[in-house]
């Protein structure tokens, strides 16, 4: 039998709430982590970022450290107002 560790968390650790000018790359990296259902951390998670609005993500994607951790630069979109920000994990849980 094979035990498989699943992701069963995306929360966000750091880099939300940041305001900049549409088109600017944001000061702070978004930093999530990516946690199992006994709320232990899960490496090597691949999380795929998405941003709304027409913004970008460097990198895209990301696998998660040792600590559940991965993270993103994120451009902003050319229109003003409120942008988002998705992180995904495959065959994961809803994300963030």
């Amino acid at each position: 039998m094979t035990v498989r560790q699943a992701a069963d968390t995306v929360a966000v650790l750091s880099g939300a709430g940041q305001r900049a000018v549409q088109g600017s790359t944001l000061p702070d990296t978004v930093v999530v982590r990516v946690l199992d259902a006994g709320g232990a951390p899960l490496a090597g998670a691949a999380v795929t970022f998405e941003p709304g609005g027409g913004g970008s993500a460097s990198p895209p994607a990301a696998q998660t450290d040792a600590d559940g951790r991965a993270a993103t630069s994120w451009t902003l979109g050319p229109s003003a107002g409120s942008q988002s920000l998705a992180a995904r994990v495959a065959d994961g849980p809803s994300p963030c």
